[in-house]
């Protein structure tokens, strides 16, 4: 790293200074989690072992479902985007009655020639393929908190 001085942490791997991630051992069990914000909604990921490789899981908050008394047009068309994206690879729901998210999962097979940049190829084609549903909800359903600004 040229110009940053490096610490290392508890695995013995440098990390830039001011840097804002860490490498942390994690548990056996379980999957490997991490979060990201990305064009401003908060993202939570996982990979987890699947049968035939990895499973990779994004799921992103991308805000609240309005109610009926508040706006039942942008409600009654949100719900209809939500019903028609169940049957794509990324599937809009809403989360305890309020919440709307978007998920996608993707498998990467496993095979003796994989490698770390071919999960890292699979994790961005992942968000990247979120990109559509971010644009049409902006467009179609503002953020008013933001037009505010």
């Amino acid at each position: 790293m040229t110009g940053t001085r490096a610490s290392e942490n508890e695995l013995g791997h440098a990390i830039g200074e001011g840097a804002i991630a860490a490498v942390r051992r994690r548990t056996a069990a379980g999957p490997l989690s991490f979060a990201f914000t990305w064009r401003g909604k908060r993202f939570t990921g996982a990979i987890a072992d699947a049968p035939d490789g990895l499973s990779v899981t994004l799921r992103g908050e991308l805000g609240g479902l309005p109610f009926s008394a508040e706006n039942k047009a942008t409600r009654r068309s949100l719900l209809a985007l939500i019903e028609a994206s169940r049957d794509g690879a990324n599937r809009l729901s809403v989360v305890n009655g309020t919440g709307v998210v978007l998920e996608t999962t993707l498998a990467v097979g496993a095979s003796p020639a994989s490698t770390a940049g071919d999960l890292i190829t699979a994790l961005t084609v992942a968000v990247l393929s979120t990109a559509p549903y971010l644009d049409l909800l902006a467009e179609r359903f503002p953020d008013p908190a933001a037009a505010a600004d």
